[in-house]
C-alpha cells in the first residue's frame, strides 16, 4: 500500500473495470462551495461534454439542474435519451446532487461515474460567507458560527449519499488537488476513460487554482426579487440569486416583526419568459394565520441578508391595490 495520501479514493470499482466502458454519464458534484466548479472545468478541457446551456464559470447544465430542482422526471429523462444519442460519453455538474437526486436514482444514467470532492468545511463555510452577504456587521460573527454549524451539517448529509453510491465513484480532495494538479489530471482521466492530448491536459492544469478571479466574480450571490401583491390574504412575489438557480428562503415582515421563512421556488411562467433562470423562483404566502391588518407594512428580504425586495414597506392595502 501507498504510505502517501494523495487524496484520491475510488469506490466501488477498485480493479477500474467499468473505466474502459465507450457510453457512460460522468456526474461531478459536491457541497456547494466545496470545489465542484473547478472539476468541472477540468472536465471540459479534457473534452467531456458537459451540457448545451451552462455557465462558462461555473459550468453548471441548467437544463439538467432545472429537471431536478422542479422534479420533473419526465423531463430528465428526456435530456438523458438526447445526451445518450448524441454522445457517447458525457457528463454533468450539479453541486448538493443529494438534495435533488436520490442515490438509487442513478440508475436513470446509462452507467453512471461519480466524480466527487470533498473540501475542508471550513473552507466551505468561509466561501458561503464571502460568497454571500451578512445581515449586518454585527452579525458577523454569528452568521460565521451559523455557516460552520449549516455546512459541517450539508457536508454529513452528502457524506452519507455518497456512502449509499453503489455505481463507481472517484473521491477527490480538493485540497490535495491544489497540491498535486497532475496526479488529479491522470486519475481523473483513467477513471473517466479519456484520453485527453498533451494540449488538453496543459489546459485541465491550469484550471487547478485556487481562488480564481473569475469564480470569485460569478459567485458573488446578488439577489434580486419583488413583492408584488396581496391577493387576497396571499402574498406573492419572487425572489432568487442573480447567479445561482438555487432557491432562495425569503423572510417575511410585518411592521417590523418577523412572521416567517418560506422558500421561493414555485414556478411562474412569466418569470422563466422573462429569463428569470427557468422560472422556479416564486413564493406565495398565505397571511390568513398571522395578524395582519390593512394598514400593516410588509417587507421580504432574502433570509439572513439586510436588503428588501422591490416593493417592501408597504401596506397590505397599498399591495391589495396593487
Amino acid at each position: 500500500m501507498d504510505p502517501v495520501n494523495r487524496g484520491l479514493i475510488v469506490l466501488n470499482d477498485q480493479d477500474g473495470e467499468t473505466a474502459s466502458a465507450r457510453e457512460c454519464t460522468i456526474i461531478v458534484t459536491g457541497v456547494a462551495r466545496g470545489g465542484t466548479s473547478m472539476l468541472a472545468q477540468v472536465l471540459d478541457r479534457l473534452g467531456l461534454f458537459l451540457g448545451d446551456v451552462r455557465d462558462p464559470v461555473v459550468v453548471e447544465d441548467t437544463e439538467i439542474l432545472g429537471a431536478l430542482q422542479s422534479s420533473d422526471m419526465d423531463r430528465l429523462e428526456g435530456i438523458i435519451a438526447d445526451r445518450n444519442q448524441r454522445f457517447q460519453k458525457w457528463g454533468f455538474k450539479v453541486p448538493n446532487l443529494h438534495n435533488f437526486l436520490p442515490a438509487a436514482d442513478a440508475r436513470r444514467f446509462r452507467n453512471p461515474r461519480y466524480v466527487v470532492v470533498f473540501r475542508d468545511t471550513l473552507a466551505v463555510a468561509r466561501r458561503i460567507e464571502l460568497s454571500e452577504y451578512l445581515d449586518a456587521a454585527g452579525a458577523i460573527r454569528e452568521a460565521g458560527v451559523e455557516s460552520i454549524r449549516e455546512a459541517g451539517v450539508e457536508v454529513m448529509k452528502f457524506t452519507s449519499y455518497v456512502c449509499a453510491l453503489t455505481a463507481p465513484a472517484l473521491l477527490i480532495s480538493y485540497e490535495k488537488a491544489l497540491h498535486n494538479p497532475e496526479l488529479v489530471i491522470e486519475a481523473i482521466s483513467a477513471f473517466c476513460g479519456l484520453t485527453p492530448s498533451d494540449e488538453q491536459k496543459a489546459a485541465a492544469v491550469a484550471a487547478i487554482i485556487p481562488d480564481h478571479p473569475n469564480y470569485i466574480w460569478t459567485a458573488q450571490l446578488v439577489f434580486r426579487g419583488a413583492l408584488d401583491s396581496i391577493s387576497g390574504n396571499i402574498l406573492r412575489g419572487w425572489c432568487c440569486y442573480h447567479n445561482s438557480t438555487n432557491f432562495v428562503e425569503i423572510e417575511v415582515f410585518a411592521n417590523g416583526e418577523k412572521i416567517g421563512m418560506f422558500p421561493a421556488k414555485e414556478y411562474r411562467e412569466d418569470l422563466r419568459n422573462e429569463g428569470i433562470h427557468l422560472g422556479f423562483h416564486a413564493f406565495n404566502v398565505d397571511l390568513t394565520e398571522f395578524n395582519i391588518s390593512p394598514s400593516s407594512i410588509i417587507s421580504i428580504r432574502s433570509a439572513g441578508y439586510a436588503v428588501a425586495l422591490l416593493n417592501s414597506g408597504q401596506s397590505v392595502e397599498e399591495l391589495r391595490k396593487r
